[in-house]
């Protein structure tokens, strides 16, 4: 069993505890990034909600991320622990990624519902600053939710313009602007 994953779940340590048996740079195609997902307990809170990332449908766009591969009497612990950490707005989808050899796989990916109260629609980057600044949860601040996507895709050299665009904003404006 294949699970990709494009947002946290990248540096949080989750997948050792499952015996995952590989893990890798991956690429789903007809999707892409967005801070599209307010998150109430992680990184943010009911009143004060952090955007986080989804997955949004795009023909002509890829998302690089991680994938890591599992033994399948593990898919039952997996599911549960995916289904407990993304929360009941997202749905275990069955999708085709890309490994880096080429060879493709079917993986399990979180995929947040767009009918759920907790989707932000077509909602621009600058809109979302002040949350970011100012949100913080269970996990920490929505602030180091962002940095540590953007150190996470620069260790992995996974360019994806729309975190680098977000930390650039975030970190223009901080009083201490932090260097990565």
């Amino acid at each position: 069993m294949w699970v990709f994953v494009y947002g946290s779940l990248m540096w949080d340590d989750w997948a050792t505890r499952f015996q995952g048996i590989n893990r890798g740079i991956a690429k789903l195609k007809g999707y892409h990034r967005a801070f599209n997902k307010k998150s109430i307990s992680n990184w943010g809170t009911r009143d004060a909600p952090c955007p986080t990332l989804g997955l949004e449908e795009s023909s002509n766009e890829e998302c690089v991320g991680l994938v890591f591969e599992f033994n399948e009497d593990q898919r039952y612990s997996v599911e549960a622990k995916l289904k407990k950490r993304e929360g009941l707005s997202f749905q275990l989808s069955e999708l085709e990624v890309e490994l880096e050899n080429g060879q493709k796989v079917t993986a399990l990916t979180p995929v947040n519902q767009t009918n759920k109260w907790t989707y932000i629609k077509d909602t621009e980057l600058n809109t979302l600053i002040d949350a970011v600044k100012s949100t913080s949860g269970e996990n920490g601040s929505c602030f180091e939710y962002i940095k540590n996507l953007f150190i996470m895709c620069k260790k992995l050299e996974i360019q994806d313009e729309y975190i680098q665009k977000m930390w650039k904003l975030i970190n223009k404006d901080a009083q201490n602007p932090e260097e990565v």
